[in-house]
């Protein structure tokens, strides 16, 4: 019995420590967007994903009759009316906003971290990228005010982020690295609460 007791102390203790561990989410950009994501120091790249071997066993001759194939239409698909589409597109709505509502009552418990966000902007000449730089820099201000106001957002300078118009190049490229945090037990309150308002609202 003493035995039994101290597996499930040790068990309440682990499942208390894995409560309070924090969920990360990782976005990383300078040639490339990469997006990682994980629990404590162990994170895993799930943007973009791994390219899959090609396998030569892949190649075989009835696979690639089938791809050369020219492929039927399905009745169902072209038998669908346009008021099933528009039900549809509602219901993915509504789910959306459903979504965004819940989340918008934890906010506060998500916590944000800006280790560098720097985006310079460029155009075909300088009035365009003057004009792009009005907007980037004005969405980027809001970003900023709306992360402040709505999470715990870390305490940034002014050379962590900066947004900068160079007239030399055409296109717009960010060097950013920001850390999403939120603890596991605020994040499954959420889930939880979202799923038994979608149940209660369906009875």
């Amino acid at each position: 019995m003493k035995v039994f007791l101290i597996i499930l102390a040790v068990i309440l203790l682990l499942f208390l420590l894995f409560m309070f561990l924090k969920v990360k989410l990782r976005i990383l950009s300078s040639d490339s967007v990469r997006v990682k994501a994980g629990v404590g120091p162990f994170m895993l790249t799930v943007y973009p994903e791994r390219n899959k071997k090609i396998k030569l066993s892949d190649f075989t001759a009835k696979k690639y009759e089938r791809l050369t194939k020219p492929r039927k239409e399905k009745n169902s698909e072209t038998n669908e009316t346009s008021s099933e589409k528009k039900n549809k597109f509602s219901d993915t709505l509504d789910l959306v906003k459903e979504i965004i509502k819940k989340a918008n009552e934890y906010t506060d418990k998500i916590e944000t971290k800006i280790t560098r966000l720097n985006v310079t902007v460029g155009g075909e000449d300088s009035a365009s990228a003057a004009i792009k730089y009005g907007f980037v820099s004005q969405g980027v201000t809001y970003m900023i005010e709306l992360l402040d106001c709505k999470t715990k957002l870390s305490s940034h300078s002014k050379k962590t982020v900066s947004v900068v118009c160079d007239y030399m190049t055409d296109d717009i490229s960010v060097d950013a690295d920001i850390v999403v945090k939120i603890r596991i037990r605020h994040l499954l309150r959420a889930v939880t609460s979202f799923l038994t308002d979608r149940l209660t609202f369906r009875k």
